[in-house]
C-alpha cells in the first residue's frame, strides 16, 4: 500500500515540483500574469511534458495548475465555464 504524503513527510524529504509559470513563459508558451491556469486549455502537451520531466528530475509530488484556477477568479476572464476542464488536464 502506498504512503500518504503526511506519512512520508513524517520520515523526511519528499521531492515536490515547482515554477511551471516561470518555466512555460520562458518556453514561450505564456505571458505571466494573474491568469494563467487557463495555458492547460491552449497547451495541455506543455504542461504534460513538464510533469514528465519533473517527474525525471526526481519530484515525487506534482502540483496542478489550479493558482487562480478557481470558478469565481476564473469567472473575472470570462472563463468560469471552463473551470472543471482547466482542472481535470493532466
Amino acid at each position: 500500500m502506498k504512503k500518504g504524503i503526511l506519512e512520508r513527510l513524517s520520515e523526511g524529504v519528499v521531492l515536490g515540483d515547482g515554477g511551471y509559470i516561470v518555466e512555460l513563459e520562458r518556453r514561450g508558451y505564456v505571458i505571466t500574469g494573474a491568469f494563467t491556469p487557463e495555458v492547460v486549455l491552449d497547451y495541455p502537451e506543455a504542461i504534460r511534458e513538464m510533469h514528465r520531466e519533473f517527474l525525471h528530475a526526481g519530484a515525487e509530488v506534482l502540483q496542478v495548475m489550479a493558482f487562480y484556477g478557481s470558478r469565481e477568479k476564473l469567472a473575472t476572464v470570462g472563463r468560469a465555464d471552463r473551470t472543471f476542464e482547466i482542472n481535470q488536464i493532466v
